[in-house]
């Protein structure tokens, strides 16, 4: 079937895509967390990503897949844990602004669903829970260790539940407690009522302490008074056994190890000879789940096993600036080989198949990225991206990774790189390294070899962010760069290195402040310039030393609060621009002198034009405190779009993308901070879309109706049917046009004689044109309304109809006014109620009907008191 656009109006297109996600980062620099080997399937172990992902591997950590993922790219996860009877896993949610999503999870692993939500009594607090233990499978016995600040002064809070969460008793208030803080909460794997808190260090100089209740928390006693205590590990075969270790005290306590056979009546001290270094604590201790006479421990640098049930120890110690081991976080035992062990922690995730003795890095893809730009869009094979402090170029005919300026995992507050590629020179890559505002200045440079060499360019050398590089389409060496401070403000320079040793970098005055955060150029005219600046698009036919604004149909993005992110030129219809905002994409058909919404969104921050298929856009939507990441595309010039939803996308954290199109998909590489660079991979796109309908209006001509359309581009097309309905729904034939089916630009117009007849009928009469090709397959245009009322002059278009999410409503007007719009449903109750200011012509609003119910609604335009339009419309 021939497909058609309608520029401003929305299509119902009915075709289907299937995608894919891929991890396509480097394997040198992941990290996982909590590591966890399921009790009772062979080499099969979950782990924690760096924000809000389980991950799960079954062939023993060499690869990884997604398991499950929170529906929130802000959210944290930490403390993972496999549930007493291993059918569940439980960890902590943090990080949402709603505190009541926040909490321990306990998720089934077969259905990947939560089974429980315990949600801290306290949480108007907005707690961190610090420590947890779930006592059998049911998940009735938990108790919840929190921690909060008022006024910079940290305050403990620990609760236990016996019936699922319905009720919580407080059993723990540092307050009350000499302000003595937790570290560590257990119950007792053999007694349910039977409760542990390791507490740490206090501002009233009262420290540590072991407290046992027996009584669910009614009665405490004190152990081990004054010792600074944290990771308490119980044998598995008796819970009367157990080991708990010193925390941190800054030399307040002495590092020890104590061992209890007999449920804490007693205790003794093991005799350990400590390799003296930072923090000095103990900071996990682990029964062998295979032969719990093997125990094992990790300190701040060392890493303990004992084999004979903990009386001796053999300690390995790691320097300062080891890459292998630092600071300790988990350590889990394969239960089917106890050779087998996975240790996380502040480093990278290790692998032992040797009991321990010796220790190799479990890579990952897993890692923070923090850029992606994509080569020449239609022949490279170079994708760069920013992680670890340097950057990365993959050559994705091979899939290898080759890294630069890279540092060490546990090197902090150094300055990342940002890269940026030139489309039209393959191998060409910038980089800059943003100014600290104090000692170090911004760098600027370039790479023809993708990065291998690197020639310095002139800077702004206090400039702490690069907004974009954008290259002169006439001038190889002449590139437009903007410089950013703290995302608030911008400088704009004419960059040029035809000799790159006398470089030169000349300023550009704006006419605002702002962020300057797009630029486009004319590939005739390197005079001609577009720039979007705040919520502003300019343009300057001088090449910058003049600007001149264009922002009519922008009005609704509020300076302040809005922002426009991005700007593009169609490089196949340079009359064509988009920009992406904080509320959604719009659409320039007049090269920016007029812009239309063309789909309401929030935080849309990149977009892209294919330069490969005319009509296919796609737009990224970024992870933010408001938004989950999403894609939206559109195969028809902005008409309609399609959205891949942040649950298909796996609620990804993400803050940045770039995008590689094909005629029949588009990859999308986008850098998160949990996953390294993520492609998803959009398909089965339509074929081209040849036919472009550019209007569709409808008038009143001695009491006819007199209908106007216009095209370009016509191939294969047959004839315009002209339809017509007295209910918006059912529509019959009234007439057809034949095409002219040549290309360039074609008018059409077609008089219904009929329409007072179908007027005297409903009061309002709907048409819309079928588009029929020689094949005999056909598409439908918008739907116009026209009536013969006072202001029959107005014409009114709504798409798409039937409307699922948002309906555009689009209204020609013939002078200046003022207009209500209002949403009215079968019954007469109206659900929205707009005013609008228009000027004579053209103007689009895009009105969001998402919590409509589903069913017939009328849309009203009311002027000086007067109902001029009707328009009916079903929602879906």
């Amino acid at each position: 079937m021939r497909k058609f656009t309608f520029v401003v109006s929305l299509l119902i297109l009915g075709f289907s895509s299937s995608a894919q996600l891929s991890f396509e980062g480097t394997s040198d620099f992941g990290k996982l967390w909590n590591i966890t080997y399921d009790p009772a399937v062979a080499n099969k172990l979950y782990a924690l990503t760096l924000q809000n992902h389980i991950m799960v591997s079954v062939d023993n950590g060499v690869s990884w897949n997604i398991m499950y993922t929170f529906p929130s790219g802000v959210t944290h996860l930490s403390v993972l844990k496999m549930v007493p009877g291993g059918n569940a896993l439980s960890f902590v949610a943090s990080g949402n602004p709603d505190g009541q999503t926040n909490g321990l999870y306990v998720i089934n692993i077969k259905t990947k669903l939560v089974k429980s939500h315990f949600i801290p009594p306290n949480w108007a607090d907005n707690p961190a829970i610090v420590s947890y233990s779930i006592y059998n499978e049911s998940a009735k016995n938990v108790l919840i260790h929190t921690s909060y600040s008022l006024e910079f002064a940290p305050f403990t809070k620990v609760y236990y539940t016996q019936n699922n969460g319905t009720q919580w008793t407080q059993v723990y208030f540092s307050l009350d407690n000499d302000n003595v803080q937790m570290n560590n909460v257990v119950i007792s794997p053999g007694d349910s009522t039977k409760l542990f808190l390791a507490r740490g260090l206090g501002s009233a100089g009262v420290n540590g302490g072991l407290f046992i209740s027996t009584n669910a928390g009614n009665d405490w006693v004190e152990k081990l008074p004054g010792m600074a205590l944290d990771p308490i590990s119980f044998n598995p075969t008796d819970p009367n056994e157990f080991f708990i270790g010193t925390g941190i005290s800054f030399g307040a306590t002495p590092e020890r190890l104590y061992h209890s056979v007999n449920g804490a009546s007693s205790f003794d001290s093991i005799s350990i000879t400590w390799t003296d270094q930072t923090l000095n604590n103990i900071t996990t201790l682990t029964y062998d789940p295979v032969d719990p006479t093997i125990v094992w421990m990790l300190e701040d640098n060392e890493i303990g096993k004992s084999v004979d049930g903990g009386h001796t120890w053999t300690m390995k110690a790691f320097s300062p600036d080891n890459i292998i081991y630092t600071y300790g976080t988990g350590i889990t035992i394969n239960p089917f080989n106890n050779n087998q062990l996975f240790i996380t922690s502040d480093g990278y995730p290790q692998y032992s198949d040797n009991g321990g003795t010796t220790l190799m890095q479990a890579k990952s893809p897993f890692c923070v990225v923090n850029g992606v730009s994509y080569g020449n869009y239609t022949t490279s094979q170079d994708l760069f991206y920013s992680s670890q402090y340097g950057y990365f170029h993959k050559d994705l005919s091979t899939n290898t990774n080759t890294g630069y300026k890279t540092r060490s995992p546990f090197i902090v507050n150094l300055p990342s790189y940002t890269t940026f590629t030139d489309s039209t020179v393959p191998g060409r890559v910038f980089t800059f390294t943003p100014s600290d505002a104090f000692l170090n200045p911004s760098k600027l440079a370039y790479s023809d070899d993708r990065g291998a060499t690197t020639i310095s360019l002139p800077s702004d050398e206090y400039s702490t962010g690069l907004q974009f590089i954008e290259k002169d389409p006439l001038n190889p060496s002449q590139y437009w760069v903007s410089y950013s401070y703290y995302g608030s403000s911008s400088t704009l320079f004419k960059l040029n290195f035809s000799d790159p040793a006398n470089a030169q970098a000349t300023p550009v005055t704006l006419l605002e402040s702002g962020l300057v955060t797009g630029l486009a150029t004319s590939p005739v005219n390197v005079d001609i310039l577009y720039l979007s600046q705040g919520v502003k698009i300019y343009k300057s036919v001088d090449g910058g030393l003049n600007w001149i604004e264009k922002t009519n149909g922008l009005e609704e993005l509020v300076d302040g609060s809005d922002m426009i992110w991005d700007i593009k030129n169609n490089p196949i219809n340079r009359k064509q621009f988009i920009v992406a905002t904080s509320q959604g994409l719009y659409i320039s058909d007049d090269s920016t002198e007029h812009w239309h919404m063309a789909l309401a969104a929030n935080n849309t921050r990149k977009v892209s034009f294919s330069p490969l298929v005319n009509g296919q856009i796609i737009a990224g939507i970024y992870t933010s405190l408001n938004t989950d990441c999403a894609l939206v595309y559109s195969t028809n010039g902005g008409a309609a779009w399609q959205t891949i939803t942040p649950s298909t996308l796996n609620y990804l954290p993400v803050y940045g993308a770039d995008f590689k199109f094909f005629t029949d998909k588009i990859d999308t590489y986008f850098t998160t901070s949990d996953l390294g660079v993520v492609k998803y991979r959009l398909d089965n796109l339509p074929d081209p879309l040849p036919v472009r309908l550019f209007s569709f209006t409808a008038s009143l001509k001695n009491n006819n109706a007199q209908l106007l359309w216009k095209t370009s581009n016509e191939e294969n097309v047959k004839l315009y049917q002209v339809e017509r309905s007295t209910n918006g729904i059912n529509f019959e034939k009234t007439g057809s046009v034949a095409a002219s089916n040549t290309a360039g630009s074609h008018t059409y117009n077609y008089e219904d004689q009929g329409f007072s007849l179908a007027l005297g009928r409903s009061g309002v009469v709907y048409y819309r044109l079928k588009m029929i090709d020689v094949d005999g397959q056909f598409s439908y245009s918008p739907v116009v309304a026209l009536t013969g009322r006072a202001g029959a002059g107005l014409n009114v278009s709504v798409y798409p109809n039937p409307v699922s999410s948002v309906l555009n409503l689009r209204m020609e007007t013939t002078g200046p006014g003022q207009y209500v719009v209002k949403l009215i449903d079968a019954i007469g109750k109206e659900h929205l109620r707009k005013e609008y200011n228009l000027t004579t012509g053209n103007s689009a609003m895009s009105i969001p009907v998402n919590s409509l119910t589903p069913g017939m609604y009328t849309l009203v335009v009311v002027s000086d008191g007067k109902e001029m339009k009707h328009i009916k419309f079903m929602k879906n």
